[in-house]
């Protein structure tokens, strides 16, 4: 999963794929402040976007395909209700058992793991301590890659994605 990922975000940093297993491992509860600030800060962002169907409407956030990233801009191209959206992302919270034995686990693998990348698997190395000593914390994606991909996304349940009413095809313009 780190390995697709990289390929398609070639300027994903350490503090990116470890975000990424976070999200896999924790689910996204830190990011839910309550039901109703949920859905309205998903409005405010779709708002903010612009449709886009050639982005990948989700991404795995785990290599069993359990939660996954729904991305906005397809999101929004296919017709999406925030409302439905904002609802699986609060269930997803609710339902998720976050796991912070499996996230230290998979850190320690990823140490001495093949990414297919030599600099990011030394970048990676370098920041594992770091997350060690701060207990595994929430963190934000790197500047490089809010820069490049402007990452616009809700992390959901795989099993609630197919509840979310989207257009099989995005409308046509």
């Amino acid at each position: 999963m780190l390995r697709q990922h990289l390929a398609s975000h070639p300027e994903a940093r350490a503090q990116d794929l470890y975000k990424l297993v976070y999200q896999g491992t924790m689910g996204a509860e830190h990011a839910v402040p309550d039901p109703q600030a949920a859905e309205r800060g998903l409005v405010r962002e779709l708002d903010s976007v612009e449709p886009d169907a050639a982005e990948p409407l989700t991404e795995p956030c785990d290599p069993n395909g359990v939660l996954l990233r729904v991305n906005l801009r397809p999101f929004k191209a296919r017709g999406g209700s925030a409302a439905a959206l904002a609802r699986a992302f609060v269930q997803t919270a609710e339902d998720f058992e976050p796991n912070p034995a499996v996230l230290a686990q998979l850190l320690e693998k990823l140490g001495s793991a093949d990414l297919g990348n030599p600099a990011a698997e030394a970048e990676l190395r370098a920041f594992r301590p770091m997350v060690l000593q701060l207990d595994y914390p929430a963190l934000s994606h790197s500047d490089a890659y809010r820069e490049a991909y402007h990452p616009a996304y809700r992390v959901v349940l795989a099993r609630l994605v197919p509840g979310l009413g989207l257009a099989a095809d995005p409308p046509a313009p």
